[in-house]
């Protein structure tokens, strides 16, 4: 999986998505949901026949994207892949993805736009997760421009993360209806550091870090996490990619393949990142799971050369305490594509 391997620029968000103390940096960053003004409403289709393990479910889902004086109407699809015993698209290979349309309402501002949106719920960390709550994650693309408005060009990509503001009912089969969602966008911007002053508990992003990763194997990473230490004079510090797995979206084979389980997808991930002997880090571990974000083709009449850098996005959770950091601490993330 050549398209994992490289640097990427990583952010670790905030899970209960600060508002009202962001940086100048942090609100630069945000393209919308920067006053957590945008709700993401979804309801879902009628659930279609059970299928026995190792099948996929597909089904529709609807609802809107509101902000203060303007909206969107949502349409789109979402597709389960589930395994008898386990949670509906959540736990271990359950994996719940969607992918919709947003159109702009008649004789409103929005008239005439169009998004496109792709991504995923993310994992249950099977009750490891101290503050965990379900979050959306993905990329979404803006196919037309905005009615000539300078800098809102079509083709342009953006990540985004939303976060329930209350837990999906248990009826819910993919996991997405009858919710309210706290969206944000965010431009994938590959700069390092981005921030220019240290995160700390309260902030939007709670650190920035560099993914230096390689593929040995199309089914496995290697490589680094590395940040600054606080103090200038210090070493980097580092943690050392371990017990990786990649989720090629091709693979052909029978009912349970790799190419059936994820059902067309952009490859997922799994690896730990543990902390080096004799280091700061000695003793660290986190764990990380998401997918590469879609490929998103060309609309006619982009300019070539619109922002489109791919991300990496999912959530990432503390294995292990360290300092005043406990464990089971649950973040959603993006990294970025540099080079």
């Amino acid at each position: 999986m050549a398209e994992l391997a490289g640097t990427w620029i990583y952010r670790r968000f905030n899970p209960e998505f600060a508002t009202g103390n962001l940086t100048p940096q942090e609100d630069a960053l945000t393209l919308a949901g920067a006053d957590g003004d945008v709700v993401l409403t979804l309801r879902e289709g009628p659930a279609p026949p059970r299928q026995p393990g190792g099948a996929v479910v597909e089904g529709t889902v609807e609802g809107t994207i509101e902000w203060p004086g303007g909206g969107l109407n949502l349409n789109g699809t979402v597709t389960l892949r589930e395994r008898v015993g386990e949670r509906p698209g959540y736990v271990g290979d359950s994996r719940t993805f969607f992918e919709m349309v947003g159109t702009g309402r008649p004789g409103t501002d929005t008239d005439g736009w169009e998004y496109r949106y792709h991504g995923h719920l993310t994992r249950d960390w099977q009750n490891q997760g101290s503050n965990q709550r379900p979050f959306l994650v993905g990329s979404v693309m803006r196919q037309k421009a905005h009615n000539g408005r300078p800098g809102r060009w079509a083709g342009q990509v953006f990540s985004f993360i939303a976060i329930a503001k209350e837990l999906p009912p248990k009826f819910s089969l993919w996991g997405l209806g009858m919710v309210s969602w706290s969206y944000r966008s965010f431009h994938n911007e590959p700069q390092y550091p981005y921030l220019t002053t240290y995160p700390t508990a309260h902030s939007l992003v709670l650190e920035e870090s560099v993914f230096k990763l390689k593929t040995p194997t199309s089914t496995t990473l290697e490589g680094t996490i590395e940040w600054p230490s606080r103090g200038l004079d210090q070493p980097i510090l580092a943690l050392d990619i371990r017990s990786s797995e990649i989720m090629p979206a091709n693979e052909t084979g029978d009912g349970i393949s790799r190419a059936k389980r994820w059902h067309g997808q952009p490859p997922r991930f799994t690896f730990a990142g543990v902390g080096r002997p004799g280091t700061e880090t000695d003793g660290w571990e986190y764990r990380f799971d998401g997918q590469l974000t879609r490929t998103w083709p060309l609309p006619a009449g982009a300019p070539a050369n619109v922002p489109r850098l791919p991300a990496l996005v999912g959530t990432v959770i503390r294995e292990k305490a360290h300092g005043d950091s406990p464990a089971g601490a649950v973040c959603p993330f993006i990294a970025v594509w540099k080079q």
